[in-house]
């Protein structure tokens, strides 16, 4: 029994069975192997759980909201290779002012606004914001609120 099963049933197997508020697509071990040898970091336990048995994607909508939020909220898992280029500040879309050292955005909230873990830090587990206050001190547990409680916690402070 996995960490993540409660989300198994979102996995498709490409974009165009993607449907709906809450789906992932499948990462595999090369893209993460390829994304730890450029960030030169092993990528969080639990993150790596999570691309192992559910990938990335977009989780907009709680288990008991058929309503997604707001456009400007969108809600994605990225993938390890986008993450790693971020990371570097290779991506079209790294923010203006970039991350701090050591800061691996691992969530996208929108208009380049990412949460990010620390891969190299006493907490690799914990998820950020990118100004650095926390939002939730383990993945697995921020990803279960974002099913479970409210697809937009992580702005409720």
């Amino acid at each position: 029994m996995g960490a993540f099963d409660y989300l198994t049933s979102f996995v498709r197997s490409s974009p165009e069975d993607a449907s709906g508020s809450v789906f992932f697509f499948p990462v595999t071990e090369t893209e993460m192997r390829e994304a730890e040898r450029q960030i030169g970091l092993r990528l969080p336990r639990e993150l790596a759980t999570f691309y192992r048995e559910i990938g990335s994607g977009f989780l907009k909508a709680s288990r008991h909201s058929k309503d997604a939020p707001p456009h400007a909220y969108v809600n994605r898992v990225l993938d390890p290779i986008e993450a790693a280029d971020l990371f570097l500040g290779l991506h079209e879309h790294t923010p203006v002012g970039e991350f701090a050292e050591g800061d691996l955005p691992v969530f996208e909230v929108g208009d380049q606004s990412f949460l990010v873990m620390r891969p190299g830090s006493n907490t690799p587990n914990a998820v950020y914001w990118d100004a650095g206050d926390p939002v939730c001190s383990s993945f697995a547990r921020f990803i279960h609120r974002l099913y479970f409680d409210d697809a937009l916690f992580y702005l409720r402070r």
